[in-house]
């Protein structure tokens, strides 16, 4: 996580003119946006659903599914999609669907949550076509990379940590559709039809989060995402700088709030970051490159500290909270 988010504040501050970083600016782009899916969001995400006692991948899987994610970074910043990274990525990708087949009895659960066993192989799916436009039409490998992560976080993360925090579920019938057409208006298909998407995910997560007896900050977070979805279908249009900020603002806020709990100041404080970070890139063309960069660069320093004491927190808190059953079902490899 520390090492992604370093990542990402070299590269804001490369743009922002601050100073150089080595490397195809491309390749470095691609390593960042790759470890923050593979080495962030995912273990978050495991890290969940063992305290909600959703059986998943061991300690010694998690042991190379790490190998193989931190391979694929440096032959990501080396040589963008070449065999190597396919082949690194290709291991987790295994790491995803061993996830998903675990993880299958939720499917028998009520809510959003019973969604991730087919989100996993739909996410999965993206891999391949992303590595083949990338050489032949970039602007459409990057389209396809934004409904990726829209999937991955609308479909798998964002009901995990709205669980763990107590939330009451969303509903998955209505849900999952809602969340598809979103992730296809963020990304390969940015059509007005498909706005609707967007707009029902708003509705159903501000339904669900006045309903649920969350913490403030964690409620206010997940509005500031529902806040931003609806602005961007009303004043649009998509474009690459609003995909990313928001994306980043619901990794870095409500989505690592909640799967990593964080509370008090210290939540404040990554609210207040991840806000900022997010603001910066929507507001890219109003504040300019160098301002818009250097701004991010800070709030991604400032992120990656309290992250990382907030993590830590999580951490320990789930270690010693784990009922023995969960730590029997994670201990499998």
């Amino acid at each position: 996580m520390i090492a992604t988010a370093i990542w990402g504040v070299a590269m804001r501050g490369m743009l922002a003119g601050l100073w150089t970083v080595p490397g195809d600016y491309a390749h470095l782009r691609h390593a960042h946006s790759h470890g923050g899916v593979y080495l962030v969001v995912f273990p978050l995400c495991v890290l969940a659903w063992r305290h909600l006692g959703v059986p998943s991948v061991g300690r010694r899987t998690m042991v190379w599914y790490y190998a193989a994610g931190a391979a694929s970074i440096v032959t990501f910043s080396l040589a963008g999609y070449s065999v190597f990274s396919i082949v690194a990525s290709t291991i987790v990708a295994g790491g995803w669907l061993l996830a998903a087949y675990r993880g299958r009895s939720v499917l028998e659960q009520q809510g959003a949550l019973r969604l991730m066993p087919v989100a996993f192989v739909i996410v999965t799916a993206f891999i391949p076509p992303i590595a083949i436009f990338t050489r032949r039409n970039p602007a459409m490998a990057t389209m396809l990379v934004h409904s990726f992560l829209a999937t991955l976080f609308l479909l798998i993360a964002l009901p995990a940590a709205l669980r763990r925090i107590g939330a009451v579920p969303l509903d998955a019938r209505i849900y999952a559709p809602s969340a598809l057409m979103a992730a296809a208006y963020l990304g390969a298909w940015p059509v007005a039809i498909a706005s609707a998407g967007l707009l029902g995910v708003a509705a159903l997560l501000s339904w669900t989060l006045l309903r649920s007896p969350i913490e403030r900050v964690h409620r206010l977070a997940f509005l500031g995402f529902v806040a931003g979805s609806v602005a961007l279908v009303v004043f649009g249009p998509v474009s690459h700088n609003t995909t990313i900020g928001g994306l980043h603002y619901l990794l870095l806020g409500p989505l690592f709030m909640a799967l990593a709990p964080t509370y008090g100041v210290m939540a404040w404080c990554i609210f207040a970051a991840a806000a900022t970070m997010g603001a910066s890139l929507v507001g890219f063309s109003w504040l300019g490159p160098s301002l818009a960069h250097t701004i991010a660069s800070a709030a991604g320093v400032a992120w990656a500290v309290f992250a990382t004491i907030g993590l830590v927190r999580a951490w320990r808190a789930t270690t010693e909270q784990a009922e023995p059953a969960v730590h029997g079902a994670s201990a499998v490899p």
